[in-house]
Order: structure tokens, then sequence, then C-alpha cells
């Protein structure tokens, strides 16, 4: 029996992880330390957090109203 497709070794997919805490700031002078990669999935999820509280606010008032 031949085989179709050649394995050589385990291969994994990398996911992107929301950071538990804000990521800090690096200081850009020191060239051995890198950013967190995953620092634009905080933004993203602070800006998703900022527009769902913005919209909730016209919600409210239509509640008291009816």
């Amino acid at each position: 029996m031949k085989h179709l497709f050649k394995t050589h070794g385990k291969k994994t997919i990398k996911a992107p992880i929301i950071p538990q805490e804000k990521p800090k700031e690096i200081d850009r002078s020191d060239k051995k330390k890198l950013p967190d990669e995953n620092t634009w999935l905080w933004d993203a999820f602070e800006l998703l957090i900022s527009n769902i509280e913005r919209a909730i606010i016209p919600l409210s008032a239509y509640v008291q109203t009816f």
C-alpha cells in the first residue's frame, strides 16, 4: 500500500490568544526585546468593547420609553 502523503514530523497551527492583561509597552531602544505578538488582539478587543458600550446607550433610552 502506497502512502499518498509524506509526513515529516508534527505540524501545529499557531493560533493567536488574547492576553489576560494589557501588554506592556517595550523600550524601542532595546533591540533584544520583542513586542508581544498578540497586542493587536488586545487592541481589537478593547475597540469591540467600547463600540458595544456605545451601542447600548441608545437602547437604554429606548427601553425606558416603552
